[in-house]
């Protein structure tokens, strides 16, 4: 997936950025938040 960003910058000058994302896999479990890997504590 391929997204646009578009702002406008000092005095009006134009400025877009790009942001690009793997699709979801199928099969993938789904059950999981993106934030949810590495996230453990392993200090005690």
């Amino acid at each position: 997936m391929v997204r646009r960003i578009e702002v406008t910058g000092s005095g009006g000058v134009p400025l877009a950025a790009w942001e690009f994302a793997d699709p979801p896999k199928a099969g993938d479990g789904g059950g999981e938040g993106a934030g949810a890997h590495g996230v453990t504590d392993e200090d005690g």
